[in-house]
């Protein structure tokens, strides 16, 4: 139900939004599969690099112009210390840090930030995080408290 106009509606949020824009695309339906298993532990810097090259492969028969890569925080550094070696190699690459770890970077700068602002006692007297896992969520360690109590 809209409150702001008072004509009909032709379709419910964003779903009948976006039929109204796009009525007239073409729509595909996507193919999702599984990446070969590279045999080699995941912190060395060869398979890093091995695991880049087979990404530039997959990046060239799907004849994308980039590829968007998302890693967990230790492999992100690793990946990008080799980007930033082989930087023409790689310059099709688009690396990203996973959510989870963005979301822990995020509030660990929040907590150093504003808890000397009263960011640490409004948590606890508001009830949102317990006095003895308020240290952990402001330093981005407790992800799941966080997730909780948002």
């Amino acid at each position: 139900m809209r409150l702001h106009s008072k004509g009909k509606q032709k379709g419910s949020g964003w779903a009948g939004f976006n039929i109204s824009v796009r009525n007239k695309v073409q729509v595909s339906q996507n193919v999702i599969g599984y990446l070969p298993t590279i045999d080699a532990p995941a912190k060395d810097k060869a398979t890093v690099h091995e695991a880049m090259v087979q990404s530039l492969k997959m990046k060239n028969t799907l004849k994308l112009k980039t590829i968007v890569l998302v890693f967990d925080q230790a492999l992100y550094a690793k990946t990008t210390e080799v980007n930033w070696r082989q930087s023409e190699r790689c310059r099709d690459i688009v690396l990203r840090m996973g959510v989870l770890h963005t979301a822990c970077t995020l509030l660990s700068i929040t907590g150093k930030r504003f808890q000397d602002a009263g960011l640490r006692d409004l948590c606890v007297e508001t009830g949102v995080i317990a006095e003895g896992s308020v240290a952990g969520v402001l330093d981005g360690r407790s992800i799941i408290m966080v997730l909780d109590s948002i």
